[in-house]
């Protein structure tokens, strides 16, 4: 079988590597409850590539890139006679970048060990901070 497998990856633009991402937030620190959305998201992303039998192969802090996107609302009128002001936020999104190593893992059965393991991680943790808001709340 003389098949071959291309991943095609789109321009990403407005982004920093993850440890200079980490490195310009030095005086700004995202809780750590951030740091660990950050991780699930991450994670869910190899889990999504395992679930198609793609293994990325060279996962590291260079190949994770902070995304920056503005995410702009409507806002609501101060005024009644006056148009609502738009209010811009500004959220910054994980993505893995540089498949050149990746390839495709037939035997899909030997990573889905790991992704398991990613996966009780993350519902542990959800059902943890959960468990946490609630009590905080009362």
């Amino acid at each position: 079988n003389n098949s071959m497998n291309f991943s095609i990856q789109p321009l990403i633009k407005n982004s920093l590597p993850l440890h200079k991402w980490i490195q310009s937030h030095v005086y700004k620190q995202p809780s750590i409850e951030n740091y660990i959305k950050m991780c699930i998201s991450i994670s869910k992303s190899i889990l999504y590539m395992h679930s198609y039998e793609i293994v990325h192969g060279d996962i590291k802090p260079d190949n994770i890139v902070m995304i920056r996107q503005e995410i702009v609302s409507p806002g609501s009128p101060t005024n009644p006679n006056m148009l609502p002001t738009p209010t811009t936020t500004i959220k910054y999104v994980p993505r893995l970048i540089d498949f050149g190593l990746s390839f495709r893992f037939e035997n899909a059965h030997k990573i889905r060990y790991g992704s398991m393991f990613i996966n009780i991680l993350i519902h542990e943790y959800n059902n943890e901070f959960m468990l946490e808001s609630k009590t905080k709340s009362l």
